[in-house]
This record gives C-alpha cells, sequence and structure tokens, in this order.
C-alpha cells in the first residue's frame, strides 16, 4: 500500500475581503488565506473531498490530466488561520481533499476543485452550497445543509441530502436521492432512471426524463411531473 500525504499551508494575504462567495457572510470577513494546489491525476480513480462551511465548487475538464484544488478562507479575526487548512493526501488510487475549519461559525472556506475525467467523486459537505459541473464520472454526495446544484453530468449521480434546495440538469446516467429532508427538488433533462426514497417537505418537479421515476415517500409539497418516458411509481 502506497501512502502519501501532500501538505498544503494557507497563507495570509491581506485583512480585506475579496472572496464574492463569502461577501453574504456579512462583516466577519476581516481576515483571508489563499491556497492553489495542482496535482497530477494519472492513475488516480477516485477522488473524496471533505468540506464544512462554505462554497464548494467541482468542475470536470475532460482535456487534461491534472487536478487543482484552490482553496479560500473568511475569518473574523487573523487567530482562526492558525487551525485551517486545505489538506491533500492520496493513499493508493484515492485522492483525499479535506478543509480543515476551527469549531466555530466565524471562519469559512470556499473549495473549487477542478478534475479530469473518468474518476469516481465521493464528496460530504457540511453546510453551503455546492455546484457540481461538467464531471464524467459516478457522484455520491451527502450534504448537512445548503443548495445543491448539478449540471451537465455524465455518470451515476446519488444524493443524500439534509436541507435546502437540488437543481439536477442534463445528467446522463440514474440519478437517486436516498433521502432529502427539506426543500425542493428539480430535475431536467435526465437520460436515466430517477429514484426519490424519501422527501421530507419541499415541492418535487420532474422534466423530460427518459426512465423510469419513483418516489417511495412525501412528506409534504407538490409533485409535478411532465414527459416522464417510463414508469411512474408515487406513494
Amino acid at each position: 500500500m502506497q501512502n502519501k500525504f501532500i501538505p498544503v499551508l494557507l497563507a495570509v494575504l491581506s485583512s480585506g475581503c475579496a472572496l464574492d462567495l463569502l461577501d453574504n457572510h456579512g462583516d466577519n470577513c476581516n481576515a483571508e488565506d489563499t491556497t492553489l494546489e495542482t496535482l497530477d491525476a494519472s492513475g488516480l480513480e477516485k477522488v473524496s473531498i471533505n468540506t464544512g462551511q462554505g462554497f464548494l465548487r467541482i468542475t470536470g475538464d475532460t482535456t487534461t490530466t491534472t487536478l487543482t484544488v484552490e482553496g479560500r478562507t473568511c475569518a473574523s479575526h487573523a487567530r482562526y488561520l492558525d487551525d485551517t487548512e486545505l489538506r491533500v493526501s492520496q493513499q493508493d488510487k484515492e485522492l483525499f481533499i479535506d478543509a480543515i475549519l476551527p469549531d466555530n461559525a466565524e471562519t469559512k472556506m470556499d473549495v473549487t476543485v477542478t478534475m479530469p475525467a473518468g474518476l469516481w467523486l465521493e464528496v460530504t459537505d457540511g453546510s453551503g452550497d455546492v455546484l457540481i459541473e461538467y464531471v464524467q464520472g459516478d457522484i455520491y454526495l451527502r450534504d448537512n445543509s445548503g443548495d445543491i446544484r448539478s449540471e451537465h453530468v455524465t455518470g451515476n449521480i446519488t444524493l443524500n441530502d439534509g436541507s435546502g434546495n437540488i437543481l439536477v440538469l442534463d445528467a446522463i446516467g440514474d440519478v437517486t436521492i436516498e433521502n432529502d429532508g427539506s426543500g425542493s427538488i428539480e430535475l431536467r433533462q435526465i437520460d436515466g432512471n430517477v429514484s426519490i426514497g424519501s422527501d421530507g417537505s419541499g415541492d418535487i418537479s420532474g422534466r423530460d426524463i427518459s426512465g423510469d421515476f419513483f418516489l417511495g415517500r412525501d412528506g409534504s409539497g407538490a409533485v409535478n411531473l411532465w414527459n416522464i418516458q417510463g414508469v411512474v411509481t408515487l406513494p
């Protein structure tokens, strides 16, 4: 077994806040860190990402064999940056990306990952919005809170969501939502089957789905479907 640890240290840039995605957090951005790491993805089969508070963006790129990780951190005080790290490590054919933050609500990290095609992606996200686009490979995402948006993905998508809206647009592959606590679900242009195990609250809409549509349990909210070519199963 090959174990490789790649430390990524963050450097303080300035005391002002230039992070567009973190400006929504009010006046708490008094100190920032940033880091950028580029890795050779040859030989990798899986990427595992673990993030906490902040925005997560994952973009697939079919023209490259490298993987790029960028982290931007915003904190209410510079002392919190000492406990902040974007850690990248590799074990065999799996790459791990971990956003490490102090246990407070005043530090957040935006993480941007650009990855080549053909990798299995597994994501665990604490809070904050998630955008996944142009990825070619299977995806498993477990999200505690925040909106999820997936666009132009080729591969099976599996989601487990606590709260926040879900939008899946232009997917080639099956879409499975194991559980959704609260928030709307919108699924459009899905070339595959759709399965929603359990939905707590919020409207569900599905449009232009080439396969079956299955909903196991629905707590509250309307269900609206258009142009479902397969079998529709509702509770």
